[in-house]
C-alpha cells in the first residue's frame, strides 16, 4: 500500500498586529519593523534569516501578542530549517501565550495546525491527531481556521491508512460557507487523491482539473504543479501512460522554478518511479526513487514512513531483478520503520511485512513468506483494511504462495476474498463520485 504523503505544505502567513503608538521610536515600533523584515525574509524563503529576526522580535516583545506571533512564526521558520525539535519548543511557546489570551482562538488554531505538521515530520502522528482534534475543538474559530483544520487532519489520517475518514473531512470542509479559494483548493487536491485511491478516475480527474485551474487563478504555481501531479497519477491508475508522462515532468520543472518545498519534489519523484516501474523502464524508477530517499532522509529523518515507503517500493523492484540482498534488507528496514513509527498494528506495518513476505516468496522461502503474509493480513484486519485495495493485493501475492505450497482450498478462499473487496471497491468508487 502506498501511503501519500502530504499533497502541500502549507506556507503560513505570519500574523500581524496595528501599530500600538505613532511613535517610530517606541519598543513596539521597533518590534513591528523586525517582524516586518522576518516576513520579507520569509516570503524569500531565507529561513536562516528570518529565524534570527524571529528571534529578535520575541526578546524584544513587550506584549504576550507580540511574544505569541513572534514564538509561532519562529517556530515556522525552524520547521522549514528541518529543525523539528526547535520548531516544537516553539510552537508549544506559542500555544500555551494564546491559550492564555481571551479571545484569541484563531491564532491558537494556526498555531496548532503548525505544531501537529512538526509532530507529523517527527512521525508522531498520535500526537499531531491529538492537536488538530484540541484546535478543532477551539469556541469561536473562523470558517476559514475550520476549514484549514479539516484539510490538515483529513492529510494525516489519510496518511495513516483511514481513506473513508479523509473523504469525509476533505468533504466537510470543502462544503464549509464563507471559505477563501486558497481553503476550496486544498480540499478538491485532497479529494482528487481519494476519488483515485476509491477508484473513481473520472471524478478524481474532475477534482484535478478544477484544483489545477483555481491554482493558477490564484497565481499559485506550488499547488498548479501539485494539482498536475495527481492527475498525473490518476492517469497512471487508469493506464494512460502517454498523458502522464508529460505532465509529471511539468510539475517537476515547475516545483523546482518555484523553490517549492523538498519534499513537493520528492513526492514528485516518487511518483515518476511509479510510472518508469509500471513501463518497465526499472533503471529509471530506480534513479527516481533513490533520489527521493536521499531527498526524505535529509529533510524527515533515516527512520520517517515516507523513507519507509520508497524502501518497500524498491525491495520489490530489487526482487524483480533478483537483486535479493539489496532487496530483503530494504524489505526489512521498511518494515523496522513503519513498526517502530506507526506502530506494530497499523496498516502501513502491516503492507511493509507484506513487502517482506513478497521477497521471500521470490526467494522460494515459501514457509516464511506464507508466514508473514498471514501476519500481514491480519493486521490490515485490525486496522479497517480488510476492503482496501491494498489487501485485495496482498491476498492474490498470499494465494500464489499457497497454490506453490499446494495448499489449494486455502488459495481460493484468500482469491475469492479479493475478488471480493475489488467489487466493493468498485461499488465505492460509484458512491464517492454522488457526493459533489
Amino acid at each position: 500500500m502506498r501511503i501519500n504523503a502530504a499533497l502541500l505544505l502549507f506556507v503560513y502567513l505570519p500574523l500581524t498586529v496595528s501599530a500600538a503608538t505613532d511613535s517610530k521610536a517606541s519598543p513596539h515600533a521597533v518590534w513591528d519593523q523586525r517582524h516586518k523584515e522576518g516576513k520579507q525574509a520569509y516570503s524569500a524563503k531565507n529561513y536562516s534569516k528570518s529565524e534570527s529576526l524571529f528571534l529578535e522580535c520575541f526578546q524584544l516583545a513587550t506584549s504576550s501578542v507580540e511574544r505569541g506571533i513572534a514564538a509561532n512564526d519562529l517556530g515556522h521558520a525552524l520547521h522549514n530549517l528541518n529543525r523539528e525539535r526547535e520548531a516544537r519548543v516553539w510552537f508549544e511557546r506559542a500555544l500555551s501565550i494564546w491559550r492564555e489570551q481571551p479571545g484569541y482562538n484563531d491564532p491558537a488554531a494556526h498555531t496548532a495546525i503548525g505544531l501537529a505538521d512538526v509532530l507529523r515530520s517527527m512521525g508522531d502522528y498520535p500526537g499531531a491527531l491529538k492537536i488538530q482534534a484540541e484546535a478543532l475543538a477551539f469556541q469561536n474559530i473562523s470558517p476559514e481556521t475550520r476549514a484549514e483544520i479539516l484539510n490538515a487532519q483529513a492529510d494525516l489520517v489519510r496518511e495513516t491508512g483511514s481513506f473513508e475518514l479523509a473523504f469525509h473531512l476533505f468533504s466537510e470542509a470543502l462544503d464549509t460557507p464563507g471559505i477563501p479559494e486558497q481553503r476550496r483548493l486544498d480540499s478538491l487536491l485532497g479529494l482528487g487523491e481519494l476519488s483515485r485511491h476509491f477508484g473513481d478516475h473520472a471524478k478524481s480527474v474532475e477534482y484535478f482539473q478544477q484544483a489545477q485551474e483555481l491554482a493558477d487563478q490564484l497565481h499559485n504555481g506550488l499547488l498548479s504543479a501539485v494539482a498536475m501531479r495527481g492527475l498525473a497519477q490518476t492517469y497512471v491508475e487508469a493506464r494512460t501512460f502517454a498523458r502522464a508522462d508529460p505532465l509529471y515532468r511539468r510539475a517537476l520543472s515547475q516545483l523546482e522554478a518555484v523553490r517549492a518545498p523538498s519534499q513537493q519534489i520528492a513526492i514528485t519523484l516518487a511518483c515518476t518511479g511509479d510510472l518508469y516501474r509500471l513501463e518497465g523502464k526499472l533503471a529509471l524508477a530506480e534513479d527516481a526513487w533513490s533520489r527521493t530517499i536521499a531527498i526524505e532522509k535529509s529533510s524527515l529523518g533515516e527512520n520517517h514512513p515516507q523513507v519507509g515507503l520508497i524502501m518497500a517500493q524498491l525491495a520489490e523492484l530489487y526482487s524483480s531483478e533478483n537483486r535479493m540482498e539489496l532487496a530483503e534488507t530494504c524489505a526489512r528496514d521498511s518494515y523496522r520503520i513503519m513498526s517502530s513509527a506507526l506502530g506494530s498494528n497499523s496498516a502501513a506495518t502491516g503492507a511493509a511485512l507484506a513487502s517482506v513476505a513478497l521477497v521471500e516468496a521470490r526467494q522460494q522461502h515459501l514457509q516464511d513468506a506464507a508466514k508473514h503474509y498471514e501476519t500481514s493480513l491480519t493486521i490490515m484486519r485490525k486496522a479497517n483494511m480488510a476492503n482496501d485495495t491494498a489487501m485485495a493485493t496482498i491476498l492474490d501475492r498470499y494465494a500464489a504462495v499457497l497454490k506453490a505450497m499446494h495448499r489449494g482450498r486455502e488459495a481460493k478462499s484468500a482469491e475469492l476474498e479479493a475478488r471480493n473487496i475489488q467489487k466493493n471497491q468498485n461499488f465505492l468508487a460509484g458512491a464517492a463520485g454522488t457526493r459533489h
